[in-house]
């Protein structure tokens, strides 16, 4: 069973990065049956064996605390969306699984030494992707899958993820190689330099760490080669906190040679494929107004945490909080912040951020005072490699949402994981099973919690299938009976019932009434998304219902004043709705109002217009005409 495992996380590490980043559902789905199937093997095990051990520390409390902290927020209906809260909650739990068992499996330095190793393999195979595509200059990912938005390198869709990624497998990868130190001949130290050089090598090739330094060297070259500017400077910040801190150790002298070697063999390899890019890349930096976008975007979600200060909007909610306070915008809808300690801070709230972030700070300070009295070179040199790539990660969550990425959380996990029994051996308790009665009932209860995760694991997948795949009543109705509180399930419904009205399926009539009964389901699970008040507006304009298609679109616009779209919309119902008007005075008053709002759509704009969302072009040139008699040209 032990082998078993060992396959499994062996699998989990592989696969998390080249399923494009894990972001997909089928990738989500086989990523987290996984990872249930490693952990109830790994207490199956256990039980067998009649002691049930599990490692203590401040990371445990860590998780712990996240976990009871968004139960709070659910059971106390502090999040505005519980069923998004929950769902945070689900992944989170079956993280800690993973955790735990990579924590119950280090027990010796060779264990750690093997998931460092596939680590390393991983992240180089990552990297020689991400270059092969780079110099065949493909635009599709593994040269079959198309790339609809962003800059992706090897198999990331964006190529700020994939330096997040390689980055921390580098550093790692740099740890592994100076670990080695401990069994290399003594450099004297008045050994003349090209000697000390030469004495390096040999140690290199007799300790077969060449591997090492290659991986390293395509690491840190595809990480240039992609042209993530947060990637690069991040990087470098990283490789000077871990020389930095190495210099203050022991074994410091053969620490920071290999560790400068490293990346003299990267400058070489950067150097033989391609440097001007990533220079002139990096030295965009600094120019003036790069970040201003990112800036303003902070800017916005502050003024959630303004409304929402103590407990906030709950974890997992801020995609459907956010368009409410986005201003100057053109159709972007941002499911993160770009700044994933923001985004806690704002769905989490002041209260929860401190009592979250004490913990995780807690197990920083014992990981460096751990660290700091390490007398072995071995948890040394790869202690310090994880801190480095801790320290890396929240440089990276400053700028981005890496932590959201399954492929980036997973190795997180795993490398915190490995952290705590390497440097704290004896932080551990055993639970002895006894009794007749005890492991019947452990291996029942077992069954029901890995029957229940397995459904809640697979739930997403195959709402996915049934509603992208399926595309029939019946699919969509099983949907809505999996998950009834899915409010994007009964939007999509409402999308099906209406092209099967344009492919003349169904009767006007009924087709619309269905719509609508969909619309008002989706909007009581979740009246923050504004794109659903919009679709019922549009539905209520073609069945001429104009007053409450008006009533509708306003209240959308005054949620969101600075969606184009909304603003189209609600000018065209307010153009309706004053050549329809008899009184003179307020015909004028909706006219002008029609056409503050259509000036604004189309400011906010460029390529918008009304005829984009007129579907009888009959009614289009009418109002068109009526309009131009009038004064008002909508060209």
């Amino acid at each position: 069973m032990n082998k078993l495992i060992s396959i499994l996380l062996a699998f989990i590490i592989f696969f998390a990065p080249f399923a494009i980043g894990t972001v997909a559902a089928w990738s989500e789905f086989v990523l987290r049956i996984s990872i249930l199937a490693i952990f109830f093997l790994f207490v199956i095990k256990s039980v067998k064996g009649g002691v049930l051990e599990y490692k203590t520390g401040a990371l445990n409390v860590f998780f712990t605390v996240f976990i009871l902290y968004m139960a709070f927020q659910v059971l106390f209906k502090t999040s505005i969306l519980p069923r998004y809260t929950t769902n945070a909650l689900e992944i989170t739990v079956i993280y800690f699984m993973l955790y735990f068992v990579v924590a119950g499996m280090v027990k010796k330095e060779e264990d750690v030494h093997n998931i460092i190793s596939r680590i390393t393999i991983t992240g180089f195979l990552v990297s020689a992707l991400g270059i092969v595509q780079f110099l065949t200059k493909t635009d599709k990912i593994y040269w079959i899958r198309p790339v609809r938005s962003g800059s992706f390198f090897g198999p990331f869709v964006n190529e700020n993820h994939f330096a997040c990624y390689i980055s921390m497998a580098a550093l790692v990868t740099l740890g592994g190689i100076v670990s080695s130190v401990r069994k290399w001949k003594r450099i004297p130290p008045d050994m003349p330099f090209k000697y000390m050089v030469l004495n390096v090598f040999e140690n290199i090739l007799n300790e077969k760490t060449l591997f090492k330094i290659l991986a390293f060297a395509v690491m840190a070259a595809s990480l240039f080669l992609s042209k993530s500017r947060s990637g690069m400077v991040f990087f470098l910040a990283s490789m000077a906190f871990f020389i930095l801190f190495a210099a203050s150790g022991k074994n410091t002298k053969k620490i920071v040679w290999i560790a400068l070697l490293g990346i003299l063999a990267s400058i070489l390899l950067l150097d033989r494929i391609g440097v001007d890019t990533a220079v002139s890349r990096l030295g965009s930096v600094f120019k003036s107004g790069e970040y201003e976008g990112r800036l303003t975007l902070y800017m916005q979600g502050l003024k959630i945490l303004t409304d929402y200060p103590l407990f906030g909007t709950g974890i997992g909610t801020f995609a459907n909080i956010f368009p409410i306070y986005q201003f100057g915008s053109e159709l972007l809808y941002y499911m993160h912040l770009h700044n994933d300690i923001l985004q806690l801070l704002i769905e989490a709230g002041v209260i929860g951020f401190i009592i979250i972030s004490m913990p995780f700070l807690a197990f920083i300070m014992k990981f460096i005072s751990r660290l700091a009295g390490a007398s072995d070179t071995y948890k040394y040199c790869v202690g310090l490699s994880i801190l480095a790539s801790l320290f890396y990660l929240s440089l990276h969550s400053l700028t981005d949402f890496s932590m959201r990425l399954n492929a980036i959380s997973s190795l997180f996990v795993i490398l915190t994981a490995v952290s705590t029994p390497l440097l704290d051996p004896g932080g551990k308790r055993e639970l002895h099973i006894k009794g007749k009665i005890a492991k019947p009932l452990l291996y029942t209860a077992l069954t029901v919690v890995f029957i229940s995760f397995l459904f809640l694991a697979s739930r997403p997948f195959i709402i996915t299938l049934l509603c992208e795949k399926g595309q029939s009543d019946l699919s969509f109705r099983l949907a809505m009976r999996l998950d009834p509180k899915n409010d994007a399930v009964y939007f999509d419904y409402c999308g099906f019932i209406l092209d099967k009205l344009g492919r003349k399926e169904i009767k006007e009539q009924d087709a619309y009434e269905t719509a609508i009964k969909a619309l008002d389901k989706a909007i009581q699970l979740n009246p923050y998304k504004t794109k659903y008040l919009t679709a019922k507006g549009e539905i209520c304009s073609r069945r001429h219902d104009y007053g409450r298609a008006f009533d509708l679109l306003r209240k959308a616009a005054l949620m969101e004043p600075d969606n184009s779209k909304i603003n189209l919309i609600y000018s065209y119902m307010i153009f309706w709705k004053a050549v329809n008007e008899i009184d003179a005075s307020e015909r004028e008053r909706l006219l002008t109002l029609g056409l503050a709002y259509y000036k604004r759509a189309t400011a906010l704009s460029k390529h918008i217009h009304l005829y984009m969302i007129i579907n009888d072009k009959g009614d289009y040139q009418l109002l068109k005409s009526i309009l131009k008699d009038i004064g008002i040209d909508i060209e």
